[in-house]
């Protein structure tokens, strides 16, 4: 305000005014001093709009991250969900997503630079897309881009016209990539960027870059023989950068390869206008965290903290413990006070994993969490959560019914310990996969001592006792419901086994028990194949929902041929 009295003045001595602002250009130039008198407050005004414009744009600019991340490149899912996504995050004040694009399974857009790539059905065209960032922009919400550029790029390697970029040993690994700076590499990805930055007026493309696992190739084995991995990785993907520059935008890369693989090297040899996104999901020390945070930024780099939601850990609900490592890194973040430092991303993983709307709940905690870092309440946040979103009475009976779930919901039973313990707080950490093979079946469920506690009968059952007061969202509370029943059901198929495997039933009897269970799993996929499809695109998969429709194969399988327990 105060660089205005000056051109005011100035306006006031020579009755002629010219106003620069960047690129508009305002001349008036009043003969009368009439004019000049009537004119100058609505010069005023026009000034004063177009600094706050500035100020608004500028405090944008400054403030700090709190985001989602939609996994479209797994999973595509029908695009209301997606608004329904942008309306429920904006109203808790995030103001960033980011939009996967690729990854092994595929594309979620169409590519018209590259309609060859294997792209999903039901991929989004590019008016799609951008009707989707106009509405999130109504909403202050930045939608950026994630073109999966290194690992996770089978979406490119898998087409037989580009199968000789594959660089990684073969199909088995779950670790993958595309060969570096080959020259059909580099035109693929820049040709990407390019389409991306045309349909994203955002100020960033996220590169991906995580899970690498390059050197297969005889073009890699090449460069090897001059240069470390290290070099080439820090090549590569200054390279990248470089191309999304070109188009005016910053460079967001995962910082697995980087930051916790023990070589500083890297990020030695690395643009320092590279944003770091740091992703770990299991750990809940906030010293730990603080020190991987406090060197990255010291080494010169933007930061974006980045905890999870679901992830490998998780199938159809988080756990409590999920909710720890989201507390941690909201506590961090917040008082780690470095402009270096851009916020927080919660990551959400492989929307395969559970029923579509059922999750409403962890994102209410999630938003809570970010916005309350040091004072988050979860009896408060689900008390909230129940009255605006279903209209229950947010009594203690609910509440306690919330965190019961979250206690006892089951996490994958082949994680390692030392990511999500067997015990936390105190209690049992219930592990649990549906078996889809006899050998998962001697490793995980003959060699346990007894059955498994199964609270998701009780819980499913108080569920189904809320449902007649549930006055708004009812869908929503309708897919709560089923995923307890889900949950319960693949307790209690755990358990089938478990006694098949040690009470020596008779073949008839076990043959009797195996249809029984093989007619229940059959009815549960053609229920969650339906509930699919009323959000997602396509009929639901043998890896959907922790691979249970290929679980209940086998189930099917055994039906027929029961002696296989024997073996």
């Amino acid at each position: 305000m105060d660089a205005m009295i000056p051109v005011l003045a100035e306006a006031e001595k020579n009755s002629s005014i010219v106003v620069e602002d960047k690129q508009i250009f305002y001349f008036l130039k009043i003969k009368c001093r009439y004019m000049k008198k009537l004119l100058l407050p609505f010069l005023l005004i026009s000034m004063i709009i177009v600094s706050c414009d500035q100020s608004a744009s500028e405090k944008s600019r400054k403030e700090k991250f709190k985001g989602f991340m939609i996994d479209a490149a797994r999973d595509v899912e029908k695009m209301n969900y997606y608004y329904r996504l942008l309306d429920f995050f904006s109203e808790k004040g995030f103001n960033v997503i980011i939009f996967r694009l690729t990854d092994d399974e595929g594309c979620a857009m169409k590519f018209s630079s590259h309609p060859e790539l294997i792209t999903h059905q039901g991929a989004y065209s590019a008016e799609e897309i951008k009707k989707f960032i106009a509405y999130a922009s109504t909403k202050h919400i930045e939608i950026i881009p994630e073109i999966e550029s290194f690992g996770h790029t089978k979406y490119i390697t898998r087409t037989q016209r580009y199968s000789y970029l594959r660089d990684y040993p073969d199909e088995t690994y779950w670790m993958n990539a595309i060969c570096p700076l080959h020259d059909t590499t580099l035109k693929i990805m820049k040709d990407l960027y390019t389409e991306v930055a045309s349909i994203f007026p955002c100020r960033y493309i996220h590169i991906g870059c995580d899970e690498v696992d390059f050197g297969a190739s005889a073009w890699s084995q090449e460069m090897l023989k001059t240069k470390s991995k290290s070099e080439i990785y820090a090549l590569y993907i200054n390279t990248l950068n470089r191309y999304v520059k070109e188009q005016g935008k910053k460079t967001i890369i995962w910082g697995d390869m980087i930051i916790h693989r023990n070589d500083p090297q890297i990020l030695d040899m690395l643009d320092k206008d590279i944003v770091m996104m740091d992703w770990n999901y299991w750990d809940i020390d906030d010293k730990k965290i603080d020190s991987i945070a406090r060197e990255v930024i010291a080494r010169g780099f933007e930061l974006i903290g980045a905890p999870a939601a679901n992830w490998f850990a998780w199938g159809p609900r988080i756990g409590l413990y999920q909710l720890e490592n989201l507390l941690c890194f909201s506590r961090v973040y917040h008082h780690l006070d470095d402009p270096k430092n851009l916020g927080l991303i919660v990551t959400h993983w492989a929307p395969k994993r559970y029923i579509q709307n059922c999750q409403w709940d962890t994102y209410a905690l999630i938003a809570d969490i970010l916005n309350h870092p040091g004072s988050f309440d979860f009896n408060q946040s689900i008390s909230g959560f129940c009255q605006q979103h279903y209209g229950l009475p947010a009594d203690d009976e609910t509440v306690v019914f919330f965190r019961e779930i979250y206690q006892q919901t089951p996490s994958h039973s082949l994680l390692n310990p030392t990511q999500v313990p067997l015990v936390f707080q105190g209690k049992p950490m219930l592990r649990l996969f549906p078996w889809n093979s006899m050998d998962y079946v001697r490793k995980h469920i003959a060699t346990r001592d007894s059955l498994l506690p199964n609270p998701f009968r009780s819980l499913a059952e108080k569920a189904h006792s809320l449902e007649p007061s549930v006055v708004r969202n009812k869908t929503d509370f309708s897919e709560f419901v089923i995923t307890l029943e889900f949950i319960a059901h693949l307790i209690d198929r755990d358990n089938m086994m478990w006694k098949l495997c040690h009470t020596n039933p008779s073949m008839h009897e076990m043959k009797k028990m195996l249809a029984i269970q093989a007619e229940a799993d059959s009815t549960w996929v053609h229920r969650l194949d339906s509930l699919w499809q009323t959000g997602r695109t396509g009929p639901i998969d043998s890896g959907h929902l922790w691979e249970f429709p290929r679980a209940a194969r086998f189930t099917a399988q055994l039906a027929v041929h029961p002696g296989m327990i024997k073996k």
